[in-house]
This record gives C-alpha cells, sequence and structure tokens, in this order.
C-alpha cells in the first residue's frame, strides 16, 4: 500500500504507554503515604523523588509530541528537517547495545544515509518503546514515500 503524496506519516510518544509509566511511578510514593510507611525511615522519603520523573513522564504523555514526520518534503526528527528525498540514499532499522548500559538489552535506532555535497551523512534517530509505530513501519513509509517523491519528480 503506496502513501499518498499529499499525507503525513506521523511517529508520536504512545499516550499510553506514557501515562502507564508515569502512573506506575507515581503509584510508588502513594503507597508509602497510605500504608504510612515513611514515619519509620527517613529513607523512604527518598522515594517522593519517583514524583518527578512520574510528572515528566505523565506530561510527555499528555503532550502527544510528534517525534518522526515524513511527508512530501522529507524526513523531520522533532520537527527538524533531517533530509529530503532526493538527498536520502538508504534508510536501515539496526539494533546495538549501549556500552556501559546496567540492563544489557538491545536498542533501536534508525540510520539514514544521505547524500549532501559530495560527502556521505550517517543520520541516527533512536526508536523508543514508547513510540505507536514499529521500525518495520517507519522503514516501509519512507520506503513508499521515497520511491513516490522520485516518481512525482
Amino acid at each position: 500500500m503506496l502513501v499518498k503524496i499529499k499525507e503525513e506519516f506521523l511517529v508520536k510518544e504512545s499516550r499510553f504507554m506514557n501515562l502507564l509509566i508515569g502512573i506506575a511511578f507515581l503509584a510508588i510514593p502513594m503507597a508509602s503515604i497510605i500504608a504510612g510507611d515513611y514515619k519509620r525511615d527517613p529513607l523512604f522519603s527518598l522515594m517522593y523523588l519517583t514524583m518527578i520523573p512520574a510528572a515528566l513522564i505523565i506530561r510527555r504523555g499528555l503532550q502527544n509530541r510528534v517525534v518522526i514526520r515524513l511527508n512530501h518534503q522529507g524526513i523531520f526528527y522533532y520537527n527538524k528537517k533531517v533530509t529530503d528525498w532526493s538527498n536520502l540514499v538508504d534508510a536501515s532499522v539496526t539494533e546495538y547495545m549501549k556500552q556501559g548500559d546496567i540492563k544489557s538489552r538491545l536498542k533501536l535506532e534508525l540510520v539514514l544515509r544521505q547524500f549532501n555535497d559530495a560527502y556521505n551523512v550517517i543520520y541516527t534517530i533512536p526508536i523508543s518503546s514508547t513510540f505507536n509505530r514499529s521500525g518495520e513501519e517507519i522503514i516501509k513509509a519512507i520506503h513508499n514515500f521515497n520511491s513516490l517523491c522520485k516518481e512525482s519528480t
């Protein structure tokens, strides 16, 4: 299925996942308050610090920002133009393991190779598990837009 040129393909932060994670972080100090454990040990007061990331994650979920935008002009990352279709050479999703990460899990990133002014540029965009689209969907949309825009020129 090819996407019409006038349409846009949007990758947003998943509202549901961000709200779920934020509420889970918020539940930690709330459970402590309800249970009354905060009076026994001063270290329990440190649990209130989880309210800071909870608030930030909930705010991110409520904003529902567009992370990656594909349209007839090119590829945008947080509304900053990364490349246009005439300069795009290749796009792929790669897995990597971050060095020094406590949890040894694979992370995904979108790798865009483009040709600008006689040199190759490689641009990487991290793919979060909180996105509303998978890496495969993003690659399929990039290939569809790329072929449509090159056909129309």
